[in-house]
């Protein structure tokens, strides 16, 4: 495709003897010529260069930047290069998982100059696969997310997360074509391929080198988008509606042409510049948003050993007790609705050693001295750069160099009160600012988990991690619940036409939600102590252990107001520690995942209100007997990507690590995860003021425990955890007996009681009673100490009939 483009400086006798079969330039060099006339008055940006070129094989790739280097940025043009360290490609491990390689640097004239370089062989065999071809791309910028644009469904973001081979080297996600996981027709061209595509050559080895690729790309996207003419690929193309009408009728010639079709009229592939009015708001009202959000999963094992990075040594935390003056700041710390485990001063301190005053966050909290302790692993197992700087410490505080920024979900709540920085930008824009922070954060969280799990910790020490002061140690006597609501709840909450309905009587009601019959809150709370308890054997800490924050939410993250590269830090170590990352992970999933539930007060005034802007409406009826509660909740774009980041790239990876080790403690993590998920959404934060927080929290917790895959389904779409089947061999008794899998029978008073597996012996029918006055009557059957609770013999009856229930008869 001829083009008049700028002229590249483009040594075509430098780039044969680099083996080069094509060289091209793309980007907004080649689809805005209108404004090429005038590069002296716009953004540097613009001025920038997007390249993509063609070699014979991937060992051409490696030979040129391990063997030809220096002259690869002569033909560039580049005098400072992105990258120098291209040797650790030597290693086989890192010559793994892509196929593109990137190379870029900053030119004389400030250009910054990027080159994509494929092999022939790929390109030939991705055009030859009929399904779609996902393939990385090894660079020293880490992308996270890339958009699209689809006139079937609007605007769409695709999000992966990128495989680290060192510490500023990874290997991004690609594809051929991209399309949301329900539509598999509905694809746009891949990041490489819509560059490729673009194009417009300087350099080729042969008169139409590139031609025969693009075709059979060009017909590979026809075929499995069953449209009938290749032109129709055009405006699914990135810049799209950048393009003059210049350069998109040139690429509808040239794709006509390579691939052997015959053009149609030019009116239905018009660039923007000439589309109707009417066609011109319909596509802006689309851009205001994104209508697909799309999480790439996985494409390589990061949790291969040969994948997991050694931590670095942690800066020295230096002399905490040196003599030091402190003075406090005009400025009051306000305390936030994000995190109430502490207090706060801002003010200065000097060292007597010198004489400079420093700005510094001053920290009272019962647990500093665990903060203290922790603070070594934290600065190890995370980017020190993203850990508080401890200055000084005295008796109970901590001072901390001041952060200049905000809590992570202040900014989210700010956002959402059009208060935010972020509201001055495109709602596009704004998800794609939440996108980097979280997946930062999903990486850096990553990390610590690959590079300490344990697959097979010591039992005993479970009972000693910080981390259940969080769920246990709150379940324990309801202790938490009464500190909120005493034993008078519905007063506290301001239902006051039911007097007589005591706390117990409440927690006892049985409940309706959505029109399902659920267990009374009493049944959940119980087993939830039970499942959460770190001295059951076989349970909680059966399970294998890593290295986490423990707190770990968007409270305890602080970033700065910054759109194009925040910095952050976490916050709060009180409960960092070795333990189990299903207890690690509930609070972020819940409290940053479920952030328009567990924050519904602070974004609406009434929840019952069905327009009421948090997206969680709720509705209840109680009487003395029973609690129905009816709700719904709907979350945007930020809210969708937050969960499903964690969700995907933390939950289910270390899920499917549990799952493959043992069915048995892949049960007992889910477990976990749904119970500590009901204690986030009950026991995080008081609600005595808002009665609809309350009942909307119940209710969702409720339902995470009793069916976690199907709430996620339902608010997220995701579907990624898979079903844990367990077989008879797997639920066998290992030694200390697991109580969940085993069911105490006693054949009558006068006999001893055994602890069986429920098999093939026992029908259905003699045990398993579906009334529930005749399933309380089997308390003294099941019961296993004399003061054992309803809800505790429920959750064992439960199991057990649910177990029953999977023995079919060609097992027996």
């Amino acid at each position: 495709m001829a083009a008049s483009i700028p002229p590249f400086p483009c040594d075509t006798a430098l780039a044969e003897n680099l083996g080069f079969l094509y060289l091209a330039v793309g980007g907004s060099r080649v689809y805005q010529q209108r404004d090429q006339k005038s590069l002296h008055k716009t953004p540097a940006k613009v001025q920038d260069w997007d390249l993509v070129g063609l070699v014979e094989s991937k060992g051409d790739i490696l030979c040129l930047v391990l063997r030809k280097e220096i002259q690869l940025r002569s033909l560039l043009g580049i005098v400072d290069a992105e990258y120098l360290t291209w040797e650790v490609l030597r290693e086989d491990k890192n010559q793994e998982n892509w196929e593109v390689l990137r190379f870029a640097g900053t030119a004389k004239d400030g250009s910054k100059r990027s080159l994509k370089i494929c092999s022939r062989d790929h390109l030939l065999h991705v055009g030859s696969e009929p399904a779609i071809r996902r393939f990385g791309v090894l660079s020293s910028r880490k992308v996270r997310y890339t958009r699209r644009y689809h006139p079937r469904d609007g605007h769409r973001i695709f999000i992966y997360q990128p495989l680290k081979l060192k510490e500023d080297l990874f290997v991004l996600d690609d594809a051929d074509f991209l399309h949301p996981k329900d539509d598999l027709i509905a694809v746009n061209p891949g990041v490489t391929c819509d560059l490729f595509l673009t194009s417009v050559p300087v350099y080729e080895v042969a008169p139409n080198t590139a031609s025969g690729l693009k075709a059979t790309l060009l017909n590979k996207w026809r075929a499995i988008s069953k449209e009938p003419c290749v032109e129709d690929v055009i405006p699914l193309l990135y810049r799209f509606r950048d393009f003059d009408a210049q350069f998109a009728q040139r690429l509808r010639i040239e794709f006509t042409r390579v691939a052997s079709a015959s053009p149609r009229p030019l009116l239905n592939l018009s660039s923007p510049s000439e589309m109707k009015q009417s066609e011109i708001r319909r596509r802006q009202r689309l851009q205001n948003q994104y209508h697909i959000v799309c999480i790439l999963d996985i494409a390589w094992d990061f949790w291969s050993p040969r994948y997991i990075l050694s931590s670095p040594t942690p800066a020295a935390l230096g002399n905490h007790e040196e003599t030091f003056e402190f003075r406090a700041a005009a400025e009051r710390y306000c305390p936030s609705p994000f995190t109430s485990n502490s207090e706060g001063l801002f003010g200065e301190i000097c060292f007597r050693t010198d004489a400079e005053w420093r700005r510094v966050y001053a920290k009272k909290a019962p647990h500093v001295i665990d903060e203290l302790r922790a603070l070594p692993d934290v600065l190890r197992y995370f980017p020190p750069s993203c850990v508080q700087q401890l200055l000084a410490a005295s008796a109970g505080q901590l001072f901390f160099r001041r952060f200049e920024g905000k809590m992570l979900s202040k900014v989210r709540l700010e956002y959402y009160d059009n208060k935010s920085f972020l509201n001055h930008i495109g709602p596009m824009d704004a998800v794609d600012w939440f996108v980097k922070i979280e997946m930062q954060r999903t990486e850096h969280v990553g990390d610590a988990y690959r590079s300490t799990m344990n697959m097979d910790p010591i039992l005993a020490r479970c009972a000693e991690q910080h981390i259940h002061r969080f769920y246990y140690a709150r379940l324990e006597s309801d202790s938490r619940f009464l500190e909120f609501y005493s034993e008078h709840c519905l007063d506290i909450l301001g239902i006051y036409d039911l007097k007589e309905v005591r706390t117990s009587d409440f927690l006892n009601m049985p409940l309706t939600i959505n029109g399902t019959k659920y267990h009374p809150l009493r049944y959940y709370l119980d087993r939830a102590k039970d499942v959460l308890d770190p001295s059951a054997p076989g349970g909680l800490s059966s399970l294998p252990e890593a290295f986490g924050l423990g707190d770990g939410h968007g409270g305890n993250v602080m970033v700065t107001e910054d759109h194009a590269s925040p910095k952050m830090i976490y916050l709060d170590y009180e409960v960092s520690g070795f333990h189990c990352p299903f207890l690690d992970i509930a609070k972020s999933i819940y409290n940053d995942g479920f952030f328009n539930v567990l924050y519904a007060d602070l974004l609406c005034d009434d929840a019952t209100d069905r327009q009421n802007k948090s997206g969680a409406v709720v509705s209840w009826v109680i009487n003395s007997e029973a609690l129905c509660i009816n709700y719904s909740v709907r979350v945007d774009a930020i809210g969708k990507t937050t969960a499903i980041t964690k969700l995907e790239y933390l939950l289910r990876p270390i899920f499917n690590l549990v799952r493959r080790q043992s069915l048995r403690k892949a049960k007992v993590a889910e477990d976990v995860l749904g119970n500590s998920l009901l204690a986030c959404a009950l026991l995080s934060r008081n609600f005595a003021k808002r009665a609809d927080i309350f009942f909307l929290n119940l209710a969702l917790g409720v339902r995470l425990v009793d069916d976690l895959r199907k709430v996620l389904s339902e608010v997220f779409g995701w579907r990624g955890l898979p079903v844990v089947e367990l077989s008879i061999q797997d639920m066998k008794i290992e030694e200390p007996p697991v109580r969940e899998l085993s069911v105490a029978l006693c054949e009558s008073r006068g006999h001893a009681c055994s602890n069986v597996l429920l098999l093939y012996n026992l029908k259905p029918e003699e045990i398993f009673l579906k009334r529930a006055s005749e399933t309380f009557q089997l308390q003294h059957r099941f019961s296993r100490k004399p003061d054992e609770s309803h809800g505790t013999v429920l959750h064992r009856i439960s199991d057990a009939r649910h177990t029953g229930m999977k023995v079919r008869p060609v097992t027996l």
